[in-house]
């Protein structure tokens, strides 16, 4: 079956004989538009944008097509060689999100505003314009430079341990003036 690359129009969802299906209109250029049916793996729910193109194969009905896949010119791919990252794109098509399934076991879900990081170790991390987080393996949890240790002590930024910590002229056992005592 003959396939041809074309430039998408439009991305339309529609329900015929009462099943959901996605139609794809492309312009393979010097003719008629084409229209064929989206395929993709169940579960995956990306719509393309005009500035795509797709690849439109045959199938065995008259004059019937199915867009098979599709390429975004605008951007260069990231992803090293096992690896997979999804992103989203904005109206103009600039990359706007991502997740990305790194080769080395770790994953990142990044934005323009903050990322969080799943490390291949199973530290977790996060971070956005106003502070950062990280979830040690040790099970430690730093956020802005203060911790929160696994065995339920505070530590400062200072480096000030909450359960060793104490305050000249403070009696055990002794109240503020006017409370209770």
């Amino acid at each position: 079956m003959a396939g041809m690359i074309a430039r998408l129009l439009s991305f339309t969802r529609v329900v015929r004989n009462g099943a959901k299906f996605d139609d794809v209109k492309a312009d393979p250029g010097g003719g008629q538009n084409v229209t064929g049916e989206h395929f993709a793996q169940p579960g995956d729910d990306s719509v393309p944008l005009p500035t795509d193109y797709v690849l439109l194969v045959r199938v065995q009905r008259s004059g019937g097509y199915a867009a098979a896949g599709y390429i975004d010119p605008l951007n260069a791919g990231a992803a090293a060689p096992g690896e997979r990252r999804l992103y989203s794109r904005d109206g103009d098509g600039a990359p706007v999100a991502t997740v990305w399934l790194k080769n080395n076991g770790s994953v990142v879900l990044a934005n323009d505003n903050g990322y969080l990081e799943l490390t291949a170790t199973g530290a977790i991390r996060g971070e956005n314009g106003a502070g950062f987080f990280e979830l040690e393996t040790s099970g430690d949890f730093v956020a802005n430079d203060a911790k929160l240790t696994a065995d339920g002590d505070v530590v400062t930024s200072d480096d000030i341990s909450l359960r060793s910590h104490v305050h000249g002229g403070v009696t055990v056992g002794t109240g503020v003036s006017g409370g209770p005592q």
